[in-house]
């Protein structure tokens, strides 16, 4: 019974050390733990921080601050660590002497997620004005990408005052984007309509092409056309995008015909759009890029092939055989599979010696392809055996494969006795379902 007892004490007083323990390692910064300055990554970690002795870890901040030599690495992860409102405060004050500016304002604005994070929005909004008003650009635009992205209607109203105040133009290009976050798209387009400087106009027109995918935004979205004949390419280019992810007919429409502008630049934000359509038409459009000397170009023309069944266009492909960018060579190669008969197979053997192991794979499943049926499922269940996915995945995956070719049943056969049972079960799985 004693002993007994003696265990209870000695555990209860093993959590009571691991506490305190945890505790005073909790009051250090975990260098691995903080990437970032949007604070992507640091809700996580804040979600697990409490503490109980405020007063002595205000102290630590106070004299890690006070030691030059650790404060670089070290002032910008302190705020994390005082999570609570008494930690907070006495944080600010220590935080307020340091003489380096971009290391004070660095903490403070971390300090200031902090207290959004305890949900202490006027103390949060307090520092994040003095910030604006006070801080240096680079600091006033990460407090206004905050706003824009999870403030109230009375933050995103003060920087529109403050839009009309500032004429920096680092701030501006940023602030404009309150404007459709206020539904006021009207305003910023008579802004655009007006402003010369290159920057503005596109950082504007940028924060109009939201609108494009928005319902109920047809008077506006209309008078962005007037952009596609913009003088700079940038704003062309963006806009005419934009529009052919618009699903509206007339916009596509006038995006399309921006295929044959004089520029470059223009000519690929338009193919790179069509690329990702799923109007087959579209995509048709396209195939006069195939043998583009831009491989920007030429690989959207190819992306977008592989969901066109085109054979007649083979001979133009089979040069591209040649390319030494292997993304785009593996879109040859299954258009090859694709649109090819087995006389395409030396061709194809003939790649394999300059290819890595995921690459090889590609050409040998077409070569396998191009063989016939028999050889393709051969192909696809010697690749299953060195997968390492799971039975049903690799049910998925065999699925996918078998249903681009006419297998029976019989050859199916001989695989339901495979040694691995991933394999024994997608086959009887295929037979069962899928193959007639």
């Amino acid at each position: 019974m004693k002993r007994q007892i003696f265990l209870v004490i000695l555990c209860l007083m093993g959590l009571v050390w691991a506490e305190s323990q945890a505790e005073v390692w909790a009051a250090y910064p975990q260098f691995e733990s903080f990437q970032g300055e949007n604070g992507s990554t640091l809700s996580d970690q804040q979600a697990n921080l409490r503490y109980r002795n405020h007063l002595r870890r205000a102290k630590w901040l106070s004299k890690v601050l006070d030691q030059p030599a650790l404060e670089a690495e070290l002032s910008r992860r302190v705020a994390l660590l005082e999570q609570d409102s008494l930690g907070l405060d006495q944080s600010e004050q220590s935080i307020s002497k340091l003489k380096d500016p971009a290391k004070r304002e660095a903490l403070q604005l971390l300090l200031a997620d902090s207290r959004v994070w305890l949900k202490q929005p006027v103390q949060a909004r307090g520092l994040y004005r003095r910030l604006l008003k006070q801080g240096s650009s680079e600091t006033a635009r990460q407090v206004i990408r905050r706003w824009l992205h999870m403030g109230e209607r009375e933050d995103l109203l003060y920087l529109k005052v403050l839009l009309e105040q500032d004429g920096r133009p680092e701030l501006i290009t940023e602030l404009i984007r309150v404007y459709p976050l206020l539904g006021e798209q009207s305003v910023l387009l008579a802004r655009l309509k007006q402003e010369s400087r290159p920057e503005l106009r596109r950082a504007m027109t940028q924060a109009l092409i939201p609108i494009l995918g928005t319902a109920h935004q047809g008077d506006v979205i209309f008078q962005l056309s007037f952009l596609l004949e913009d003088a700079d390419p940038l704003i062309r280019g963006a806009v005419a995008k934009a529009m052919l992810y618009s699903e509206d007919p007339g916009l596509i429409a006038q995006a399309v015909r921006l295929l044959d502008d004089p520029e470059l630049a223009v000519r690929r934000e338009v193919v790179s759009g069509l690329s990702n359509s799923e109007d087959s038409q579209l995509k048709e459009r396209l195939l006069s890029f195939l043998d583009s000397p831009d491989e920007s170009l030429r690989f959207s023309a190819l992306y977008a092939a592989g969901s066109l069944h085109r054979p007649e266009l083979l001979p133009k492909v089979l040069p591209l055989l040649q390319l030494e960018n292997r993304n785009e060579l593996m879109l040859v190669v299954e258009l090859v599979k694709k649109w090819g008969s087995a006389k395409e197979i030396p061709r194809l053997e003939a790649l394999l010696p300059e290819l890595g192991p995921q690459e090889r794979s590609t050409v040998k499943r077409a070569i396998a392809y191009l063989q016939g049926p028999e050889q393709w499922l051969a192909e696809c269940i010697l690749q299953s055996e060195a997968s390492t996915a799971s039975g049903s995945e690799l049910g998925l995956n065999l699925f996918e494969a078998l249903k681009t070719r006419y297998i029976t049943q019989e050859m199916l056969t001989p695989y339901l006795n495979h040694p691995d049972p991933r394999i024994r079960d997608s086959v009887r799985e295929a037979r069962r379902f899928h193959v007639p």
